[in-house]
């Protein structure tokens, strides 16, 4: 254990920053491209069964939404964040925060999360019907996919990631 304790910081980083820089460099300047740095909003306790993200098209004021209701709902803290064609609104006040279901989250998953906190975010995100989840686990080289409830194929680190969509990430050398 003290062997992932004291690299898993640097190989997180290491692959957060390779998978984002060759996600942005496929992007229009339209998509909302974030590396840990923006709370994703959503619905409901995050220990209740009913927690989902929030439908834009279910908001009808959207100034109020973004003034008030934004800051007092609950939030999680996705690795990456891509909304590229799915619509995104950031609060007024700080913009620290966003709602919407994204198009792409990506978390990476180490020995200090627990499995009742990975288990309450894949429900969460398994909500979203449009939402690609990515699920890496820094101690081997599977990458696990679903979108909503549907699981895709899992892919390794060792061979080219895609999205649904066709965005490409290519990292081998980052392979264990």
């Amino acid at each position: 254990m003290e062997f992932y304790e004291s690299c898993t910081p640097g190989r997180q980083s290491e692959i957060l920053t390779h998978i984002f820089g060759q996600l942005y460099g496929q992007l229009p300047q339209s998509a909302y491209l974030r590396k840990g740095d923006r709370d994703l909003v959503y619905w409901s306790d995050f220990r209740e069964q009913s927690a989902e993200l929030v439908d834009l098209s279910k908001i009808t004021d959207f100034e109020h939404f973004k003034d008030e209701v934004m800051e007092v709902m609950n939030c999680l803290l996705p690795d990456i964040l891509l909304f590229h064609k799915q619509e995104y609104i950031e609060d007024n006040i700080l913009q620290t925060k966003v709602a919407g279901r994204p198009d792409l989250i990506i978390e990476l998953r180490f020995f200090r999360h627990s499995e009742e906190y990975t288990e309450l975010k894949n429900l969460l995100y398994s909500k979203s019907p449009v939402t690609e989840l990515w699920q890496l686990t820094l101690d081997s080289n599977l990458v696990k996919r679903s979108i909503g409830t549907t699981k895709l194929k899992d892919l390794s680190l060792e061979e080219k990631l895609y999205t649904e969509s066709g965005l490409v990430v290519n990292i081998p050398h980052l392979a264990l």
